[in-house]
């Protein structure tokens, strides 16, 4: 599978029943399906193996249209590559059963270099972020947020993750996109009571335990 199909599924289980109930045809030894992408003229075909490999491309108006797989993207292509991976997900959830538990991180932030929640306003819930640690589609990272705010910000859920590329000093890192699924107060999970209940550290990317997360979680 390329990079963005591969971490949309990866830790997932093709479920064959569900296929054609989604709408799914059986052909030529694959399961395909053509469906519009909510831009004008582009449509995604996707084929789906016996093993569950998943392939796709994304037509506009009768040609292929590669853009959206480039490592660097301009606005145009990051939303169609958006809506190429809602479609993905959305088989994923239908067609598919996961055979690998969600894992929970801390990923930590400073409004003084970069505005998160601009970020996700700007790009519809979703943010590219460079990641020195490799996660998972599937795992949920909270958002610490630094002074002024001081307290988990944000929780998120990875939907795509690419393969490592190296930067300075020999250091790689994975670009991951995140969706933002819940916005927290400055009140509701202050770092006071974050340490509380079991989180050590806010100085970089590193997975919690499940107690620390359900916490996060219930608030």
């Amino acid at each position: 599978m390329k990079e963005i199909e591969r971490g949309v599924f990866a830790s997932f289980a093709l479920n064959k029943k569900s296929l054609q109930a989604f709408g799914f045809a059986f052909v030529d030894g694959a399961y395909c399906l053509e469906r519009p992408l909510p831009i004008e003229g582009y449509t995604a075909r996707l084929s789906i193996d016996e093993q569950g490999n998943v392939d796709g491309v994304i037509m506009d108006d009768g040609e292929e249209f590669e853009g959206f797989r480039h490592q660097i993207l301009g606005s145009f292509s990051a939303s169609v590559k958006e809506a190429y991976i809602e479609l993905l997900r959305e088989v994923r959830d239908h067609c598919f059963v996961s055979i690998k538990p969600r894992r929970y991180y801390l990923l930590p932030s400073n409004p003084a270099i970069y505005d998160v929640r601009r970020g996700f306003e700007e790009n519809e819930g979703y943010l590219h972020w460079p990641a020195r640690k490799r996660t998972h589609e599937g795992d949920y990272i909270f958002i610490y947020s630094a002074r002024p705010f001081k307290g988990i910000a944000f929780l998120c859920e990875v939907v795509a993750v690419d393969e490592a590329q190296e930067y300075s000093r020999g250091r790689s890192y994975y670009g991951t996109m995140l969706h933002l699924l819940r916005t927290y107060t400055s009140r509701e999970l202050p770092l006071e009571d974050a340490m509380a209940h079991g989180l050590k550290t806010v100085r970089f990317l590193h997975e919690i335990s499940k107690e620390t997360a359900d916490y996060f979680l219930s608030k």
